[in-house]
């Protein structure tokens, strides 16, 4: 590090800027190699007009600047990825309990016979469905 800010800023890099530096990659779990490895293979090209904040905006953002986007989705994917029950706010579509009027959980309206029969097998729901 200590090298390509020598080079690029003609100057030796102060104590104050590698600190921060630093604790920046420290808080965002990128050992200091990860992080001179992609300034040398991305960064290297071109003048740096302000050495020290552009390393210190790197190294805050390096997650987001250096890891690749998900893999595209359709939108009958995003919808399951995104479901949620409006009555128990259950994640898994089929899977939905709620508290019935004693206190014990009811299978929701949105629940599968499935997973109600897989309940009631550990005595889970011991009452009808909710209406």
């Amino acid at each position: 590090m200590k090298a390509i800010y020598l080079a690029k800023a003609g100057e030796q890099i102060t104590v104050a800027v590698l600190d921060a530096i630093r604790v920046s990659l420290e808080l965002n779990r990128v050992t200091m190699g990860e992080f001179v490895s992609a300034v040398r293979t991305h960064h290297l090209a071109g003048s740096w007009d302000n050495p020290a904040g552009l390393l210190r905006y790197l190294s805050k953002n390096f997650l987001a600047k250096s890891q690749p986007a998900s893999e595209p989705v359709t939108a009958a994917e995003a919808e399951e990825k995104n479901y949620r029950c409006q009555s128990c706010g259950s994640r898994v579509r089929g899977e939905g309990a709620v508290l019935g009027p004693n206190g014990t959980a009811i299978p929701c309206q949105c629940a599968s016979q499935e997973y109600i029969a897989r309940q009631r097998a550990r005595s889970v729901f011991v009452e009808e469905r909710q209406q």
